[in-house]
């Protein structure tokens, strides 16, 4: 499983991937459970091939959306994957976003007045090797655009992404390769998707990050989770 979620009706959402209950090698998964962990609704998306989830909102009208990348429809390559669902987890709509390469999609921001910012990985696009990848789309699915944000190395990886409370944009959380020393970067966007600064944390090439929240309802400090090898512990 790769993420949770409690929604409106206090049912608990859990998307993932499963290998046991699937149509290929493995499937999206999503289970809705009650608060005691009793499942509600349990279903499997994807082909053939890899198929996988990473993340899911709540949207006001009650359906998810969720994210995450497929190699079932595109002969073997992988391609970024949004759906949106109704409560009990049947397909309402598919869009699948990417070129000729690899594409990995990895988080996702329901945008209040309508359509996604989708967050992740592309190698079709860029400067070379994977870039970390935005796409914004409107409700029915429409690219509107897409930028990818390159790091130092050769290969840069999307983790996260959060809404500037402010309204100025959005923090993407990532992981730049090839080495770097201060691996884990934190980097402003605004609506655009132009990256307007970046910070980067670290000790060695092996450090990542998990995840990223405000520390507050009200907070502009943001908390960063991940992992260390700082002293060689």
């Amino acid at each position: 499983l790769a993420q949770s979620i409690i929604l409106q009706d206090s049912t608990i959402a859990m998307i993932g991937r499963t290998e046991s209950a699937s149509e290929g090698r493995s499937d999206g998964w999503l289970l809705i459970t009650d608060i005691n962990g009793n499942i509600v609704n349990e279903q499997t998306y994807g082909g053939s091939e890899n198929d996988r989830l990473t993340s899911v909102v709540g949207k006001s009208n009650g359906n998810l959306a969720v994210v995450g990348w497929s190699m079932s429809f595109e002969n073997g390559a992988s391609e970024l994957w949004l759906m949106e669902l109704d409560h009990a987890g049947n397909m309402l709509s598919e869009f699948r976003y990417g070129g000729l390469d690899l594409e990995y999609g990895r988080d996702l921001y329901s945008i209040p007045i309508g359509g996604y910012l989708l967050l992740g990985e592309s190698r079709s696009y860029g400067s070379g090797g994977f870039d970390i990848w935005l796409v914004k789309v409107n409700e029915d699915g429409e690219e509107e655009w897409n930028k990818t944000l390159a790091g130092t190395g050769g290969q840069d990886y999307a983790r996260k992404l959060l809404v500037d409370n402010d309204g100025g944009g959005y923090f993407i959380l990532g992981k730049e390769g090839n080495n770097s020393s201060s691996p884990v970067c934190l980097i402003k966007v605004d609506l655009e998707g132009n990256e307007l600064w970046r910070n980067n944390y670290g000790y060695t090439y092996s450090d990542d990050a998990v995840d990223m929240v405000y520390l507050g309802e009200n907070s502009d400090e943001i908390l960063i989770i991940g992992t260390t090898f700082k002293n060689g512990n």
